[in-house]
Order: structure tokens, then sequence, then C-alpha cells
């Protein structure tokens, strides 16, 4: 799974906003390898009303096949059957303190 253009937005609280250099690139995804998108160490920063966007929100309201911020590559060797998938993805908060 790739996660692409990973943003930090903000409607309410942009003085506490921490900067893109907090954001990493995180692509691919490795299986039960847990990986940051956000390690935020700035002094005054990171305290309020965010969203963590991934690619952009005129990508995301426009035509069909344009948004391209979060993907599922499954390799042609998978033999893929009829049925039900599932998929979790875990969010969490850490202090770091």
């Amino acid at each position: 799974m790739d996660y692409k253009n990973i943003s930090l937005v903000t409607g309410t609280n942009k003085s506490t906003l921490p900067s893109a250099a907090t954001v990493k690139a995180v692509t691919p995804l490795v299986f039960d390898v847990e990986q940051t998108f956000v390690e935020n160490k700035e002094v005054g920063k990171g305290f309020g009303v965010f969203e963590l966007m991934f690619d952009t929100n005129e990508n995301a309201s426009a035509a069909a096949g344009k948004y391209k911020g979060v993907s599922l590559e499954v390799p042609g060797s998978t033999i893929l059957r009829t049925g039900e998938y599932q998929a979790e993805i875990t969010w969490s908060i850490a202090d770091a303190k």
C-alpha cells in the first residue's frame, strides 16, 4: 500500500500547525512493520485540530482517476480468489516525552 503526497492541514489552528518537515514520506508500507507518518518535535506546534491528508483536495474532488494519494498494488504472482477481503489500518497518537 502506498501513501503519497502526505501533508498536514488545518482550518482552525494555523499558528500551531507543524512544518512540512514533520511529515515523513512512507511508501510503500511494509506488512507488519510499524511506520510513522508525522513526527513532530517542534516546540509549541502540533496541538489543535489537524487533518492528515493524502494527495490534494483538488485531486480528491476532480475527475475519476486523478486521485492517487492512497493505492494498493497486488503483485501479478498473487492468486486472487472470489470472496471478501478485509484490511485494517490502525492510527495512534503517542506521547514521545
